[in-house]
């Protein structure tokens, strides 16, 4: 909760986001914007994309880079329902 006066920077006071600062209890919960971006086609092969582009040499031995295990293609239809559900 947020209780002091409004946001400030180096230059002054940010004004537009004053009225983002609310007293409820709840967090974002209750001040959600609705920003749902996709993640990109390339987001689900990261380490593919990686060794192609690098080659494993690159990555340290006990990397943790993976693959999502699921295409943008096989999420697209959830995607395309979760946008015109929450729109």
């Amino acid at each position: 909760m947020w209780r002091g006066g409004p946001a400030t920077s180096a230059s002054g006071t940010y004004a537009a986001l004053s009225n983002n600062f609310d007293t409820g209890v709840g967090g974002s919960g209750e001040h959600w914007n609705g920003m749902t971006p996709r993640f990109l086609p390339v987001s689900f092969q990261m380490r593919t994309r990686t060794l192609e582009r690098y080659g494993a040499g690159r990555l340290p031995a006990n990397h943790a880079l993976q693959d999502w295990g699921i295409t943008y293609d096989e999420l697209e239809p959830y995607y395309t329902r979760a946008e015109r559900m929450m729109a």
